[in-house]
């Protein structure tokens, strides 16, 4: 396992997500975001996630000077990508049902989820 792989400690067996409802699991690695409920993150996903390069943005403050504001509130730009990626996924997919006429393929979604997971990379 990648030294720089915090992130592996989350829920990746099914005893650890037992009690949760309303979820179709497989043996996949999955988060609880605390915004979009639970993410399942793709092999894909855990490799780029696993590289130093972004396990550095969790250091990196989302919310800027407000922290001094709210101490409470914490969003730091791991979080906001991941976040990110599901979103965008989930506009793929949700063009590509509602609009055949486009031909989006699991291949653009796949490429669009992985670009809102790496956009913060520069930061």
């Amino acid at each position: 396992m990648n030294p720089h792989s915090m992130f592996r400690r989350g829920f990746t067996d099914l005893d650890d997500l037992a009690g949760a409802t309303d979820l179709t699991l497989d043996r996949s690695t999955y988060i609880n975001d605390p915004i979009h409920g639970y993410i399942q993150l793709s092999e894909d996903m855990l490799q780029i996630i696993d590289t130093p390069q972004f396990q550095r943005l969790r250091n990196l403050k989302q919310m800027g000077t407000s922290y001094f504001v709210f101490p409470g509130g914490s969003h730091n730009r791991f979080e906001h990508c991941i976040g990110t990626a599901f979103l965008a996924g989930e506009v793929a997919q949700g063009l590509a049902q509602r609009q055949p006429e486009l031909a989006i393929s699991k291949r653009d979604i796949r490429c669009v989820t992985l670009a809102g997971l790496c956009h913060d990379l520069g930061h």
